[in-house]
């Protein structure tokens, strides 16, 4: 018996569009044995846009650190110049 989908996947199915949904079952049909349904598109399209949103995140993140890094670096020649 299959179950209906939860209030989260309802709203993840909302989150995309037809074709957007409709693309991802195209896609990703051969690698499954039963039909799949909107909803599981949905939840497939979620799961990769979070990966996607979480490697960027840490890209800005090192981004972020080397600039630090480099600024640091900078300030000390600097103040060691300075000091010369």
């Amino acid at each position: 018996m299959a179950r209906s989908p939860s209030p989260r996947v309802r709203r993840t199915v909302r989150s995309f569009t037809t074709e957007q949904l409709d693309r991802c079952v195209e896609i990703y049909q051969p690698l499954y044995d039963e039909p799949l349904s909107h909803e599981k598109a949905g939840e497939i399209l979620h799961n990769v846009t979070a990966v996607y949103q979480l490697l960027s995140t840490w890209a800005r993140t090192e981004d972020r650190s080397e600039a630090a890094r480099r600024g640091a670096a900078s300030r000390r020649e600097v103040r060691d110049a300075r000091a010369s």
